[in-house]
Parts: structure tokens; C-alpha cells; sequence
């Protein structure tokens, strides 16, 4: 017996796990691409309902979402559920051959393609 030995064992039993931050990181996008995947994971995207409710932007700031102008922005919004957005994540899976049903929020999705390319 040996605690290397039950920890190789408690790993090859889980099977195989692809963590959310080596799917953003260990992959071929660019740098900046990663960054942003990285920051929007995190929750810190600088959208305009964060900078309002940190106090970067006063209180009577506009923080409409500037793509389809119906919903303040925020950071599920803006990535997912915005209309204009909508539209081309649902031609991207399309394009890509996939069956999704959004998740509602941007960690979800990160969770679903880091599931996804495990198959």
C-alpha cells in the first residue's frame, strides 16, 4: 500500500476530467481570446451593469445593452441570452453540428464544453 498508489487508483476511477481552466488555457485560441474566456469565467467582465453597481459608472447611467437595446448588459446577457448574440451562438452550433439547451449562465456553458470535449 502506498498513498501514490490509492491516489493513481482514486483518479483512474473518476475517469477522465477536463477542468474548466485547462479547457480556457490549454487550447489554440490567441492569447487575448483566452484572456477574455478567462476574465468572463471569472465574472469580471467590465460590462456596464458591473461598472454601474461598483461605482465606476453614476447611478443615472444608461447600462442598456447596445446590441439589441432591451435588457441592461451584463455578463449572461451580453455572452448569452442577448438576441443578437442568440442568433449567432445558435448558427455556430448548428454550423458545428451540435444539439445545446442553454444554460443561463457563462460558467454552465464553459461546464458543457468542457464536458463536450471529453466525448
Amino acid at each position: 500500500y502506498s498513498v501514490g498508489g490509492s491516489w493513481k487508483w482514486w483518479k483512474l476511477s473518476k475517469g477522465p476530467v477536463l477542468s474548466v481552466t485547462d479547457m480556457l488555457w490549454k487550447n489554440s485560441a490567441p492569447p487575448k481570446v483566452k484572456f477574455c474566456s478567462w476574465v468572463a469565467w471569472k465574472e469580471r467582465l467590465k460590462t456596464s451593469g458591473l461598472l454601474k453597481r461598483i461605482g465606476v459608472l453614476n447611478p443615472e447611467a444608461n447600462t442598456v445593452c447596445l446590441l439589441c437595446k432591451t435588457e441592461e448588459e451584463s455578463l449572461n446577457h451580453l455572452l448569452l441570452s442577448c438576441p443578437v448574440v442568440w442568433k449567432l451562438w445558435s448558427d455556430m452550433v448548428k454550423w458545428w453540428d451540435l444539439v445545446w439547451v442553454v444554460t443561463g449562465s457563462v460558467e454552465g456553458l464553459l461546464h458543457w464544453w468542457a464536458g463536450y470535449k471529453l466525448k
